[in-house]
Order: C-alpha cells, then structure tokens, then sequence
C-alpha cells in the first residue's frame, strides 16, 4: 500500500518477479492503514473491535453469578487489551480515544451494574475499576513509544531524531507538541522528556 497520492495506478510492483497487489487499505498487526494514514479510521475499527470483545465476553461480565470485581477484573484482561491496541499511533487524541471509550465503558457499566442510562458518572466508573482513563493509557502507550523507538536500530530512529516537516504534521511532531504540553518536571516523573541520544548509545 502506497501512502499520500503520488502513485499513478499504472506502475506495477513487483518482488521476486511477483506482482505486488496494491490496495486502498489493510489491516497490519490489528491496526487499520489506508492510503490516506487516516488515524481517525484506525479509531473507529480500534473501537469496533472493542466492542467485538465486549459482545463476545457479555454473557460473563454481566452475569450476577459473578462477583462484580472478578467482573471488572475479566473486563480489564479481557477487553481493555483489546481497547489499547495500537496506541502507540492514535494516542494523544481525546476525540480519537473517546470513540473507543464508548464501548469500553458500556462494558464497564455491565459489569459494575451500573446501567447505560448515564446515572453513574464515567468517572466513578474507571475509579471502581481501579484504572486510568483510556485516553491517559493510550497517550503513555504513545509517549513510551516516542522515547524508546529512538533508540532502535531501524528508519524509525532516524525520522525520530531529523523529523520531516508537514503542514498537516506528523506522528513525531505532533507527540513532541502533545508532550510540550506536560510540566518539566511531570514528564521527568514519566520519563517521557525529548530522546537526546547520540545513534551509538
């Protein structure tokens, strides 16, 4: 799959004298990829797939034969996982993250008891949970992933250290801006600060 729109749908590709389909978009280890890098599409089949895992678990997790916290507990091993996948792309965006929420705290909901009226307050949900917001996991997924992928042995190093510029921006400036945002001294606490390191360290 070609990124931006430069190809003229005529060249063929080939590897070892096979043709390489080209496509609009696929789907790599869970996560959606289309010619466009559209993250808000990666979002919304992140949050169908969440819902998928929550369905699939329902009769469990809402079932009074269980005590609420092994419910809970099922939710956050079971579903949460699923939930997170790929935050190292679509993290540090609220409106991304509250797409996948949305099936996430319906399942939170089932398994506390709490009902989908909205007469439990989101809050006191992830507090019975025991557990971050989502938005918060999704965005350290992204953090961590700033700080250590510029330490690898691969391209992503590079495009770390000497980040292309883009009126749009790109994963690397918009994390750099997102992270701007945290007090010194709190992104020291989560280690999170810009990966000054030289390529032979």
């Amino acid at each position: 799959m070609l990124i931006g729109e430069e190809w003229d749908e005529t060249t063929p590709f080939f590897c070892q004298d096979d043709l390489i389909p080209v496509v609009d978009e696929y789907v790599y280890l869970g996560v959606l990829f289309n010619r466009k890098w559209d993250l808000d599409a990666a979002a919304e089949a992140r949050a169908a797939a969440t819902r998928k895992a929550m369905l699939a678990n329902l009769h469990v997790i809402s079932s009074w034969g269980i005590p609420a916290s092994v419910r809970v507990m099922l939710v956050k091993a079971l579903v949460l996982p699923v939930a997170r996948w790929g935050g190292e792309l679509i993290g540090m965006e609220k409106r991304r993250a509250a797409r996948i929420n949305i099936a996430l705290q319906d399942a939170l909901r089932r398994a506390l008891g709490a009902g989908r009226g909205g007469g439990t307050p989101n809050a006191l949900l992830w507090k019975e949970a025991q557990s971050s917001y989502l938005h918060s996991i999704l965005s350290s997924a992204r953090a961590r992933a700033w700080k250590k992928w510029a330490t690898a042995k691969t391209v992503i190093a590079e495009l770390i250290r000497n980040p292309m510029k883009c009126k749009k921006g790109t994963w690397v400036s918009n994390t750099q801006k997102w992270l701007k945002t945290y007090p010194r001294g709190i992104a020291e606490d989560l280690h999170i600060l810009s990966p000054e390191v030289s390529p032979s360290e």
